[in-house]
């Protein structure tokens, strides 16, 4: 197994492999029944609504075509706000109007404000508040600190089969944040953290309200992106229409908190066992093999996925691609999508083919040859120290959780325009399609026999080694390839280009290579050895 090891100067990626264990059992003698998995009311949450069959569907959009959002509403009378789809944590959580003001009310771009709606609590009959305070620091880097508020809370937009309707949670916990390091809140879709923040006095976790009100059977959910403007979040349930080929199932790898000492089954994450890439005529080159099993989680809040610094740089090579130290990106020409190449992602007995034409996004740069230059959305993990699958990565991907029975499963996703129908089987019978606790319906086993642990350096900071060399640099709007010295100077002036700053909902990267990977990657993409070139 590769992992890289703890440094005070620089992040590390997933950790540790434990020892050999046989997969959790997804049979049926495992599951719950819904009246023992709903037997348990909140006294903090009750519904209003009636139960919504077959599964409660929130439709998402996106705005950016990389990260996805839900409309709600909170207090009474309703204040309107969005929040992001979420799944690296399983709170409420919304941006207080008194202190994050709205976007058009703030001048500085370098002040965080609400620029989807915000909830000021005064304007709000039913709010109650203790004014207990709450400190939240997210997995992923979002900080959410504030008091603990308690409302009716909406979900708009809920398709309950033949109609669209609202649910309603009355006197919902919530964190009001009056202190962000974002000004949109998020609508948490993870297991119950180690050390909850809101403690033992209140019920917090989204889908156990949920479960709680009756709405859903199991604290469980699976999420399919249609494509850049929608995506639909499926409560409780498994739409078939929404994947083809096998769906397989996986343990959750459990989170070790290096704070605490324990192990946390709360995140979305899997094992990437093997990577490759392939073009149309057939020819793969594998960049990793089943005995580098890399986790990696689910985070719908980034816009970029990242993944091992080796990994970046053997796929850089096969795609030609180059490195700016400018933008700290990977630039590559735009017509390679024209190849119909693919990354191939593959979990144990799963391999998921992923369109290099996806895995890319228009820049404002040419190449000295004139070729538009695109960039290269996969890059390298050293800043969060771990890998991760961000949102843009589920439009080749069906994700199911299991969030009671500590399982994932996953399956290609349906292409929304193929022959493969989006619509409802007139002859599903949804409950064989409901997410038990510790049964995932329809899922198949998968062949991976060794369990691991998932782990991260809580210092973010980037390694310390500089590039000797640097692959590319840019002066205007035109992108010089080659060996270039470090002292070279660019002109940044005419640039407009944000790249790094926009891989996540939430904060900029910067990230610094590892020196003697980039002196063999510049060689190898300056002689220009790539598969798909």
């Amino acid at each position: 197994m590769v992992f890289a090891a703890s440094d005070a100067s620089s992040s590390t990626t997933a950790s540790s492999i434990s020892t050999n264990t046989s997969q959790k059992d997804n049979s049926r003698d495992n599951i719950k029944s819904s009246a023992s998995s709903s037997s348990s009311s909140s006294s903090n949450s009750s519904s209003s609504s009636t139960n919504l069959s077959p599964f409660p569907t929130v439709h998402g959009f996106s705005d950016n075509g990389n990260v996805y959002s839900v409309n709600v509403s909170i207090g009474n009378p309703a204040q309107d706000l969005q929040l992001r789809i979420d799944t690296a944590q399983p709170y409420i959580w919304v941006p207080d109007g008194n202190y994050i003001k709205p976007c058009s009310e703030v001048n500085s771009s370098e002040v965080i404000c609400a620029y989807v709606g915000s909830f000021k609590s005064q304007y709000s009959d039913t709010y109650h508040s203790d004014n207990s305070s709450i400190s939240y620091a997210l997995i992923d880097g979002i900080v959410a600190n504030g008091t603990v508020g308690e409302d009716s809370f909406v979900i708009n937009d809920v398709d309950g089969g033949n109609v669209t309707k609202n649910i309603t949670l009355d006197s919902t916990n919530f964190i009001n944040s009056n202190d962000s390091t974002i000004g949109i809140g998020g609508l948490g879709l993870a297991g119950e953290i180690q050390l909850s923040p809101f403690g033992d006095n209140y019920n917090a976790q989204f889908l156990e309200l949920l479960k709680d009100a009756d709405h859903i059977s199991s604290n469980s959910y699976s999420l399919y992106v249609k494509d850049n403007e929608t995506a639909e979040l499926i409560l409780g349930g498994i739409n078939q229409d929404y994947y083809q080929g096998d769906l397989v199932y996986f343990d959750k790898i459990p989170f070790y908190d290096i704070g605490n000492g324990k192990l946390s089954y709360s995140y979305p994450v899997v094992p990437l066992s093997g990577l490759s890439v392939s073009n149309n005529e057939g020819n793969t080159f594998y960049i990793s093999t089943s005995n580098d099993t890399e986790p990696v989680m689910f985070d719908t809040r980034s816009t970029r996925s990242f993944l091992p610094y080796n990994m970046i740089v053997q796929i850089a090579v096969q795609l030609n691609a180059f490195y700016s130290e400018d933008d700290d990106v990977w630039f590559l020409r735009c017509d390679i999508a024209e190849l119909g190449g693919t990354i191939n992602f593959q979990f144990g007995n799963l391999t998921i083919p992923y369109p290099i034409e996806k895995l890319i996004l228009d820049s404002p740069y040419v190449f000295t040859d004139g070729s538009e230059a695109c960039e290269l959305t996969i890059q390298p993990n050293d800043y969060f120290g771990y890998s991760v699958f961000g949102a843009a990565f589920l439009k080749e991907i069906y994700l199911v959780v299991d969030n009671e029975g500590d399982k994932i499963a996953l399956a290609q996703a349906a292409n929304p325009t193929s022959s493969h129908s989006l619509t409802n089987h007139s002859t599903t019978e949804y409950h064989k399609s409901a997410i038990s606790s510790g049964y995932i319906p329809f899922a198949k086993p998968n062949n991976i026999t060794q369990s691991y642990s998932f782990s991260y350096n809580f210092n973010r900071s980037a390694s310390s080694f500089q590039p000797d060399v640097i692959t590319a640099s840019i002066t205007g709007n035109e992108i010089y390839t080659g060996r270039t010295p470090q002292t070279n100077t660019t002109s940044q002036e005419s640039s407009t280009y944000t790249a790094a700053a926009n891989r996540l909902d939430h904060y900029p990267v910067n990230v610094q290579s590892n020196s003697l990977y980039m002196l063999i990657y510049t060689f190898l993409g300056v002689v220009g050895i790539g598969l798909l070139i």
